[in-house]
């Protein structure tokens, strides 16, 4: 669980993408923020959350007319409309040039992210 935050803002309707730091692993995870930037992975309480180990986290938010959603391209350029835009800086959209990294241990784990949108 935790909170994403864009130029220290709460950012709602974020994509939030956990993936395995060995590229040998597979298992990774997303979630989305709501309206006040919270998200979480996996059922409260089910063990449905990501295993122990260390993930480079991503995160995207498109801009539809102006409003957060979900139903862009997600910065496909093919797809993308004149409408559109993507608000998170590339750099922590990019699996490979992602600044964050998360570890998640055997208890609780709560994130508090701060990225910085495009310029």
């Amino acid at each position: 669980t935790g909170t994403v935050k864009i130029d220290g803002k709460p950012a709602p309707m974020v994509v939030v993408a956990f993936r395995p730091a060995d590229p040998t692993l597979s298992v990774g995870g997303t979630g989305v923020t709501d309206d006040s930037g919270k998200f979480s992975i996996g059922e409260n309480g089910k063990n449905t959350g990501l295993p122990v180990g260390e993930y480079k986290v991503t995160f995207s938010q498109t801009l539809v007319k102006g409003k957060p959603t979900l139903s862009g391209s997600g910065g496909n350029a093919e797809e993308k409309t004149a409408t559109e835009r993507e608000v998170v800086a590339d750099e922590y959209r990019d699996l490979a040039k992602t600044p964050v990294v998360a570890k998640i241990g055997g208890s609780t784990n709560e994130f508090n992210f701060e990225v910085k949108a495009k310029k």
